[in-house]
């Protein structure tokens, strides 16, 4: 896969069955660094430039050799790219939970603004509703998901935590996320409201 940051900045998984893949990983607080000394338009993969080690030494990029039965974990923002080094077989997951809501609101706050920014020179052609409705038809090409279906995401977890009967040693991370998805719904009626 060419250089990428994973769906919505979420949290990934990848089990190879077979086969071995080279991964390259730039930490997330590294990657504006990265866009500095390349500029905003990344290539599709840094192994080609010429000056390749010296821009993984400054934005602490690094490799690892996935081999066959092994999981890699790739943290929410964390840009990477991935090559199979032979024929191979994996599975992959992508998800979000308490511990990255915050990251995957800004992400979607920010496919917002650009989409916004894309098309301004278009809002006069629009009455409000109008441009509201295009802004959020391109959000959800754009970035996979719109304001409301993140909040029925939000909604139906909420329903489901408070639902769930939990052993009492697990109450305290349904507490957590009850209070977080809380947290990122209000922030979210209040952009939605505004």
């Amino acid at each position: 896969t060419p250089l990428h940051i994973d769906v919505f900045g979420s949290f990934s998984w990848s089990a190879n069955i077979c086969g071995r893949k080279r991964w390259l990983f730039i930490p997330e607080s590294n990657v504006s660094r990265l866009k500095s000394l390349l500029g905003p338009e990344l290539p599709q993969s840094l192994y080609p430039l010429e000056n390749f080690y010296q821009i993984c030494h400054k934005v602490q990029a690094f490799e690892i050799i996935q081999n066959p039965g092994e999981t890699v974990f790739v943290p929410s923002g964390y840009m990477h790219e991935v090559m199979n080094l032979e024929d191979t077989i994996s599975i992959n997951h992508n998800w979000f939970n308490s511990c990255n809501i915050d990251k995957i609101f800004s992400s979607l706050v920010n496919a917002h603004e650009d989409v916004q920014h894309e098309i301004h020179h278009l809002k006069a052609d629009f009455n409000n509703d109008e441009w509201l409705q295009t802004c959020d038809t391109m959000l959800t090409i754009h970035f996979g998901m719109n304001f409301e279906t993140f909040s029925n995401i939000i909604k139906y977890n909420l329903k489901r935590l408070k639902d769930e009967k939990l052993p009492e040693k697990f109450s305290f991370r349904q507490e957590k996320d009850v209070k977080k998805l809380i947290e990122i719904l209000s922030k979210l009626n209040k952009m939605i409201v505004s």
